[in-house]
């Protein structure tokens, strides 16, 4: 069994509709829209990766949150799909952290709730996000995909 969370770049002025039309028109059309990716996001992308890859040996570990892999990773949103219990709880927090560091929403689309949560609520220490140098992205589908690496669904 598992769960989503996704990951969105949403404006100030979006409301928690726009969170899950946004979701529901990522999940729908199978394919993700082509267009300059948002930095917050792809910072995000690189650094949750950093800690819980979701390529490569490691997505093979028993404790490894994920479902599915690699996660899916568009210019406005990461959806990922995570293992119930104990393996997804370091990721989940990992999550809110990074998303918080960038201010981005977290959308729940089980409960249909959306986290747009603060550096201040979720305790974020700078020393506590990795530094990831950014990396050239896949301009052909804008997936986010390093380049060189095979695409997930180009």
């Amino acid at each position: 069994m598992s769960f989503d969370l996704a990951v969105l770049a949403l404006g100030a002025d979006n409301d928690d509709g726009s969170a899950r039309r946004m979701y529901e028109h990522c999940i729908a059309a199978g394919t993700h829209d082509v267009g300059e990716p948002d930095r917050r996001i792809m910072a995000f992308y690189e650094q949750l990766r950093s800690i819980h890859p979701d390529q490569g040996p490691a997505v093979e570990a028993p404790d490894c949150p994920w479902n599915s892999t690699p996660l899916s990773v568009g210019i406005d949103h990461v959806i990922m799909h995570l293992g119930l219990g104990s393996r997804s709880t370091p990721a989940i927090e990992t999550v809110l952290r990074l998303a918080a560091h960038h201010g981005l929403a977290v959308y729940d689309p089980q409960r249909d709730d959306v986290y747009r949560v603060t550096t201040q609520r979720a305790n974020v220490r700078s020393s506590e996000i990795p530094d990831v140098p950014e990396r050239p992205l896949c301009g052909g589908c804008s997936m986010g995909h390093e380049l060189g690496l095979p695409p997930a669904t180009c």
